[in-house]
Parts: C-alpha cells; structure tokens; sequence
C-alpha cells in the first residue's frame, strides 16, 4: 500500500495529467473551429465564383 507521501504524488501526477488532457482538449477544438471557419469560407468562395462563371456564360463571354 502508498505512504501518505507517495499517494500525494500519484494525486499531483494525476492532476498533472487531467490539465494536459483539458489542454489538449482545448487546442483540438480551437484547430476544429478553424478548419469549420475555413471551409465556410472556402464555400462562401466556391459560391460566388460558380455564381460569377454562370454569369459570364449567359452574357457569351468566354470562360477560361
């Protein structure tokens, strides 16, 4: 069984780990809203140049 002073040492260890675990936590998820912000974006885009190439073929104009 732990001594008193090894038990706090697994708890500090533990309480080490958790913080790691809840930072990472956090950077996958600030990484995830970026990837989500930058396909909404890429869409966004994709939309308007489909929009514009549209546009160019009903006014005849050649599309390169």
């Amino acid at each position: 069984m732990l001594n008193q002073k090894s038990q706090l040492e697994v708890g500090i260890i533990v309480i080490y780990k958790i913080e790691q675990i809840r930072e990472q936590k956090r950077n996958i998820e600030r990484s995830m809203r970026n990837i989500e912000r930058e396909k909404k974006r890429l869409e966004t885009e994709e939309k308007k140049m489909k929009a514009e190439i549209k546009k160019m073929v009903l006014n005849n104009q050649q599309v390169i």
